[in-house]
Order: C-alpha cells, then structure tokens, then sequence
C-alpha cells in the first residue's frame, strides 16, 4: 500500500530536504521506505543519485542553497532581516545537527566525516556567520541608538536668551530708577509742606503778636514824666515794635523764594517720575516680547523633538525586541555548533558522544549586548511665560503688577493662553 504523508511546516521540509540529500550522498544508509524517499525527492524536484538529469552537488552547496529558500520564506514572515536570518542559520543548524544525530545512532560517524570533509567547514562556517549576525545586530542597536540620541540636540536659544537677559537687565535698571524718583516725589513733598506749614505757622504767631505789640504797661506814665513826654515815648515804643513786625513778616509773602523753589522742585520730580513710569512700561514690553520669542523657539523645538523621539524610540525598541530574539538564537545555535564539533572531534566513541551531548551549554555572556534606556522623551520648557503667576513674581516682583505685563500673541495675533 502507498504511504499516505501529511502537510509538514517548513523547518521539517528543510529537515526532510537534508535527509534526502544525504541520501543522494551515501546511496540508501537512511532507513526510510522507497515511499518515503520518492515523497521527499518530490517535494525538492530531484532525482535518484546516479540519474541522467542530475548533477553532483556538495553538502555545504546544499545547504547554502536550502539557506538562501529558507530566508526569502522567513522574510515573508518576520518582516526582519536580522530575525529572519537568525531563523534561518537555526534551520540550516538543525539540520546539521539532524544529520550527526542519524549517524550517532547508526554508529557511522567517523565514516560521515571522512566522506563528507565538508562538514567540518560548514560547522566553522556557521559559527562565523552566526557571529558575523551577531556584531551586525550589536551595530544596527547601537546606529538605533544614536538615532534617537540625535533628536535630542539643544535649541539655538543663545541669541534670543541674550536679548531676553537684555532687556531683563534694562527693566530692572529702569524699575530702580522709577522706584528712586518716586522716593524724590515723597522727598519734594515732604520738604514743601514742611516749608508751607512753617509759613502757616509763623502767619499765625504774627497775628497774635500784632495784638500783642504793646504792653499795656507802657500807657502808664512815669515817675515825673509829663503828658508829652509820655506821649513822645508811647510813639517811639509804638514805632520800633511795628518796625520789628515788620520785620518778622519778610518772606511770608508770595513770593517767598524758598517755598517757590520748593513748590517747583516737587512739581518737576512728579513729571520725571511720571515720565520714567512710561518709559518703563516700554521697556517691560520690550522684555514680554523677549520672552516670547525665547519661549516660542524652545517650544518649536521641543515639539520637533517630541516627534523625533516617538519616531526613533518606537523603531528603536522593535529593533530591541529583533535583537533579543535574535540574540537567544544565536546563542542557541553556537551552543549546537560547539556539541556538532565535539560529535565530530569523538567520531564513534560512545562514552565521548554521550559526554558531548550531556555538555551544559554556556551563557556566552561576551555577547550580551547593552541596551539603554531611551526614557520618556520629556522635553524640559520654561513654565514662566509672559504674564503667568512665576513670571510675574520674578521679573515684576509680584502679580500687582501684572496690567504691566504683555502676554504672548498666538495664531492671528490673539493673546495665547498662560
């Protein structure tokens, strides 16, 4: 009866492909039936050794050309090269290792290698292009890397920062100039009421000694004096207390020099002040602006950044997830490749082949490869825009001041929100 075989997934149509060709090297040493052999001569579209239509291939031509099948289907299917060639030199392992593990039982092992010196070659081959795989996934992580390293370059923010600190300095300069000319206005003030109530207070004691100019005593008449001597002195008396009035009232008039100078000085001080409080709502203005143009290119910058950063990290870690993978098998395979050499090395000792084969395979942590931590991508930005609550405290000395402040203008020229 005509053996009926089920569908196989590829790595056992790799696997079944090895084993016929082994077949077609050593005739019919495999133990598979007639039908097995024509099934699996089908499924590869070669014929009996010793065919007409066919030609001699070696063992490593084979399997190089099994290799170069095997990654154009893996591709399909990782969508990876590193991966998929991983995958693939796992194949072309296993199969090797299918093969020594067929003459291990059959006790033909010496025979294999003798006739088929290739297979040592093809071992050391394999682990060269497993390493060869190996530095490339360490390179392709580290050019991943420096990708998303490369977003995070510093904004050209030195020209806008110096304008910015320039006008900060000029604000300042300007709000200590304010800050004194007012104390000169409170100053001024100060000295002109305290001339006008020195004034005020002389024209009142003026009164009350124009009242008192002359004692009463002297109406009395004195010891021999007659009516016109007492009438001669009562005039004289009379004369030089007006004269000393007089006097006294020099400078209370309204042209008093010194209250007019006064008056002036304070007049002038209130104009100065008034003026620099202008001058610098100007230069607070000039300031605001400044600041938003610094704050505008850090924020152009940031979102630049944030973009970059999500593009590259999302690459980045599904190279990370590849190169793990890939990683595991390669440190797999080496592993399979160092029990094949010992196989080989043993030839058809029993006791060196079950020593071969109960070897602990190694960590191989040589290769381990270093992956950083890209973060959260956060882009630091100042948080004291124009005319928010930090802003004002620091560059206005409080939130009283804040019909002083600018805020930023966004799309159209509208205020943007602090």
């Amino acid at each position: 009866m005509k053996a009926v075989y089920p569908s196989v997934p590829p790595h056992s149509h790799f696997l079944a492909r090895i084993l016929v060709f082994q077949s077609l090297f050593f005739g019919n040493q495999a133990e598979g039936t007639q039908d097995e052999l024509t099934f699996l001569q089908s499924s590869l579209h070669v014929g009996q050794s010793g065919s007409g239509d066919s030609n001699p291939v070696s063992l490593s031509g084979v399997v190089d050309q099994e290799l170069a099948n095997e990654v154009e289907d893996e591709d399909h299917d990782t969508g990876d090269p590193l991966l998929a060639e991983a995958i693939s030199l796992q194949a072309k392992v296993k199969g090797l290792e299918g093969l020594m593990k067929l003459r291990i039982e059959d006790g033909g092992v010496e025979e294999y290698v003798k006739s088929n010196p290739d297979v040592i070659k093809l071992t050391k081959d394999l682990e060269k292009k497993l390493k060869t795989l190996h530095t490339k996934s360490k390179e392709d992580t580290m050019k991943s890397w420096k990708a998303v390293e490369k977003c995070k370059s510093k904004p050209n923010v030195s020209s806008a920062d110096n304008a910015f600190q320039k006008e900060v300095a000029g604000y300042k300069k300007c709000r200590t100039e304010e800050q004194n000319l007012e104390i000169d206005v409170v100053k001024n003030k100060a000295e002109m009421t305290s001339i006008e109530l020195e004034r005020s207070a002389k024209k009142k004691m003026q009164k009350v000694q124009s009242k008192l100019m002359v004692d009463k005593k002297v109406c009395k008449t004195g010891f021999g004096e007659d009516y016109e001597m007492k009438l001669e002195r009562l005039a004289k008396t009379w004369d030089d207390a007006y004269k000393a009035l007089a006097a006294s009232q020099i400078g209370s008039k309204k042209n008093d020099p010194e209250l007019a100078e006064a008056k002036a000085l304070y007049k002038k001080s209130i104009k100065l002040h008034k003026d620099k409080i202008k001058a610098c709502k100007t230069t607070a203005s000039n300031m605001d602006k400044a600041k938003c143009a610094l704050f505008e290119i850090v924020s152009k910058h940031c979102a630049t950044y944030t973009k970059c950063f999500h593009e590259h990290k999302t690459k980045f870690d599904l190279l990370v997830t590849t190169v793990k993978q890939t990683l595991a098998l390669i440190k797999a395979q080496l592993n399979a490749l160092s029990k094949i050499s010992c196989y080989i090395d043993s030839g058809d000792n029993r006791l060196k082949l079950k020593e071969c084969s109960d070897n602990n395979d190694e960590e191989f942590e040589d290769m381990n490869i270093d992956f950083p931590n890209p973060g959260d991508g956060y882009c630091e930005q100042d948080s004291w825009k124009p005319c928010t609550t930090g802003y004002l405290t620091v560059y206005y000395g409080g939130v009283h001041k804040a019909h002083l402040c600018t805020p930023c203008l966004g799309i159209k020229g509208k205020k943007s929100k602090s």
